[in-house]
């Protein structure tokens, strides 16, 4: 257990490989196993964008069409939400390896969000 004034954490990694975060509970059974909020990265642009250690990604498009820039390396299982939160031009995402098979993805309509995923090219999970 790792504590302070303000805060308790309990991390517990079991020896099948389970990692707990939070009080254990006996229902749970995957390999990461959190009891609590979980924070992640999340960023409003105004200009093109390379990604790297973001994860959801706020494309605000009132002057001019943003450039979204998917990492040009093998990146096994990252996962980026991007979302177009103004009515005016578009977010393009673009990449070295195929988005659904194709090279670029636009979006267009306000408050259209995609959740995607890379294997060996890029899956949009979520539109």
């Amino acid at each position: 257990m790792i504590s302070s004034d303000n805060f308790n954490v309990l991390l517990s990694l079991e020896q099948s490989g389970e990692l707990y975060i939070g009080n254990k509970k006996d229902n749970q059974k995957s390999l990461i196993n959190i009891n609590g909020s979980v924070s992640k990265p999340i960023k409003l642009v105004k200009d093109n964008i390379y990604l790297d250690n973001e994860y959801t990604i706020l494309c605000d498009c009132s002057e001019k069409d943003i450039e979204v820039i998917l990492p040009n390396i093998n990146c096994y299982g990252r996962i980026y939400k991007i979302k177009k939160v103004s009515i005016e031009n578009k977010v393009i995402i673009k990449s070295n390896y195929l988005i659904d098979n194709n090279k670029n993805y636009v979006i267009k309509e306000l408050n259209k969000c995609i959740t995607i995923q890379f294997l060996d090219k890029w899956f949009i999970l979520y539109e």
